[in-house]
C-alpha cells in the first residue's frame, strides 16, 4: 500500500484530485482508497513531510513536476 497526499480540485461540478505519475497506476485501472481530512490549522510539516535533502528548491520543484506532471 503506498501514500500521497493531494488536494482536492474544482473540476466542472465534480471534485478531483490528481495521482502522481510515480504511482504506477494508468488510466482505466480501479483503486481503492481511503482519506481523512486535514485539520485547518495543520502545519505543512504535517500533512507533507519534511524534505531533509540538501537540494536547492528550483531543483526540487523541477523534481516535483517531472514525477507529478511528466514535465
Amino acid at each position: 500500500m503506498e501514500e500521497t497526499v493531494s488536494e482536492i480540485k474544482k473540476w466542472g461540478n465534480s471534485l478531483g484530485i490528481v495521482i502522481p505519475k510515480s504511482s504506477g497506476l494508468k488510466p482505466g485501472q480501479r483503486i481503492t482508497f481511503s482519506f481523512r481530512k486535514v485539520p485547518g490549522n495543520a502545519k505543512a510539516g504535517e500533512i507533507f513531510g519534511i524534505v531533509k535533502a540538501k537540494v536547492d528548491v528550483a531543483t526540487l520543484m523541477r523534481t516535483v513536476d517531472e514525477e507529478l506532471w511528466g514535465v
